[in-house]
């Protein structure tokens, strides 16, 4: 029990430096370091963020396997598709809203300052362990 306090509590200890610190490197400091660190982080996750499935063609591909014995594994894949169509295009309109919130087009909110703190962190947006 002992060891799972002290593990949690080096873990909150760190993940607060690591807050307060801004998650920077030492190579410089200011708004406009973070700023661009922020904009790296975004212009490597568009980079790399795949383009939708295209779900018209996957259903006519899979119909006629539905009726066969892998029928319900299709079923599954088709389902995980269309949730990952969902969270690409969430990820494309977060990073979009944040891009235009740096250039001043948009009012930043509170979601977007979240995102902002997580990736001059390194950290996944959203996560709060403690």
């Amino acid at each position: 029990a002992e060891i799972g306090f002290r593990t949690n509590s080096t873990e909150k200890l760190f993940f607060d430096i690591l807050a307060m610190g801004g998650g920077s490197d030492g190579a410089g400091s200011g708004e406009g370091s973070q700023r661009n660190a922020v904009r790296e982080t975004m212009t490597y996750i568009q980079e790399r963020l795949p383009e939708e499935f295209e779900m018209v063609s996957l259903s006519l591909k899979a119909k006629p396997l539905l009726e066969g014995p892998a029928g319900p594994y299709i079923v599954v894949a088709l389902q995980e598709c269309s949730r990952m169509n969902a969270l690409i295009s969430e990820i494309r309109k977060s990073i979009s809203d944040l891009d235009k919130g740096l250039k001043g087009q948009l009012n930043m909110s509170q979601a977007m300052e979240d995102l902002v703190s997580a990736f001059n962190m390194n950290q996944w947006p959203g996560r709060d362990p403690f």
